[in-house]
C-alpha cells in the first residue's frame, strides 16, 4: 500500500530518487517529491523528502550528508525554497541529524489511543 502511495506521488509530482552505492550495491536511498502547498500556507511549493535511509553498517560516513546535500541542490535547481519532512518524536538519532543540519520544527502531529 505505502508502495503504491509512493509511486502515485512520484510519477504525479515530479519525484526524484537519489541512491549511495558502494561496489554497484546500494547502500543509501533518498526519495523527495515536490509538493503544492497547502491551502491555508503561502501558495506555492515544497520539496518534501519522504525517505532517507542508510544501511546501518554504513551510517556514521557522511552518506546521509551527501543525499541531503542532492535534495537541496535538486530544491534550488527546481526554484524551490523549502524541504519539508517528518519523522518521529522518539526517533532521537534522526531528529538530530536533521536539526545538526539545518532543520527545525514546522508543525506538530497529534496522537490518541482510544480502546477498541
Amino acid at each position: 500500500m505505502y508502495f503504491k502511495e509512493v509511486q502515485r506521488k512520484f510519477f504525479n509530482n515530479s519525484g526524484k530518487i537519489f541512491v549511495s552505492k558502494k561496489d554497484n550495491i546500494i547502500i543509501g536511498l533518498l526519495n523527495i517529491n515536490i509538493e503544492e502547498n497547502e491551502i491555508y500556507e503561502t501558495p506555492g511549493k515544497h520539496l518534501m523528502i519522504l525517505d532517507i535511509v542508510v544501511k546501518y553498517e554504513f551510517r556514521n560516513l557522511g552518506i546521509g550528508k551527501q543525499l541531503m546535500k542532492k535534495a537541496e541542490t535538486f530544491a534550488v535547481e527546481n526554484s524551490i525554497s523549502e524541504i519539508r519532512l517528518y519523522t518521529l518524536i522518539k526517533n532521537k538519532v534522526a531528529l538530530d541529524f536533521y536539526r545538526n543540519s539545518g532543520y527545525r520544527e514546522f508543525g506538530v502531529a497529534l496522537t490518541k489511543n482510544v480502546n477498541i
